[in-house]
């Protein structure tokens, strides 16, 4: 931004990282709401990356947020007309509009999600749910047991070379809510198909659950039994 235009802009939030104690960014509006990145990892995902959320906290305040990124934003959703949640974010009227891929077609939506990566675009997806046993997902350690992981979303960083960026947020109030990013993971390439060379990074993604759920019990809300012995499919 010129000099000159800052008398143009207000500050609308600062992003301060308590892990490692500095701003990382900064937002400010005029005619558009802009963003500034300070922090060298948070200036990579400025050229779309894959957002990894989860039954956790808040999900959809979370992703409220991503309006001010100034960004197409895409989610991975399976389509199930009693779902109200694809609805509204179908048919909200912010400027960007979300869309919905339905991993439920052809290759699983990858296409379309490598597309959008491609043009430098959000892909959020869930890192805690399975849509069915494929061979998308690995059986990991997750609280003192077993439960099945997906790892589509390291596939598609891989392939991509775009991050992956966990993030959470919090209740910390009647009505407060608290996002932030957890880490940022990123996959080297050509990984190829086998499963296990991606295990290490769905591993890194589950410690940082695990360290959530820690400091917010209360605020997991994955009703579906993840460890039961069967491994049912949820619905969504």
């Amino acid at each position: 931004m010129e000099a000159a235009d800052c008398a143009n802009y207000d500050i609308s939030g600062l992003n301060y990282s308590k892990k490692d104690k500095k701003l990382t960014a900064v937002s400010y509006t005029g005619i558009k709401h802009k963003y500034h990145f300070f922090d060298e990892e948070m200036k990579a995902i400025d050229s779309g990356f894959i957002l990894l959320i989860c039954h956790a906290g808040g999900w959809q305040v979370a992703m409220s947020a991503l309006d001010v990124l100034d960004k197409q934003v895409n989610f991975l959703m399976l389509r199930d007309e009693k779902d109200i949640d694809k609805h509204y974010y179908e048919h909200n009227e912010t400027a960007n509009k979300i869309n919905i891929i339905n991993p439920d077609q052809f290759l699983g939506g990858s296409i379309e999600i490598l597309t959008a990566l491609k043009n430098d675009e959000v892909v959020c997806m869930m890192g805690d749910r399975i849509f069915s046993e494929s061979e998308r997902s690995m059986e990991m350690d997750f609280l003192k047991g077993k439960a099945l992981f997906p790892f589509s979303a390291f596939k598609m960083s891989s392939i991509s070379q775009k991050p992956i960026v966990v993030l959470y947020s919090y209740k910390q109030g009647p009505c407060e809510y608290e996002a932030f990013i957890s880490t940022i993971i990123h996959v080297p390439p050509k990984l190829g198909k086998h499963q296990e060379k991606y295990r290490p990074y769905v591993e890194i993604f589950i410690r940082s659950l695990e360290s959530f759920i820690k400091d917010h019990p209360y605020q997991f809300f994955n009703f579906f039994d993840m460890w039961h012995e069967n491994h049912e499919e949820p619905n969504e």
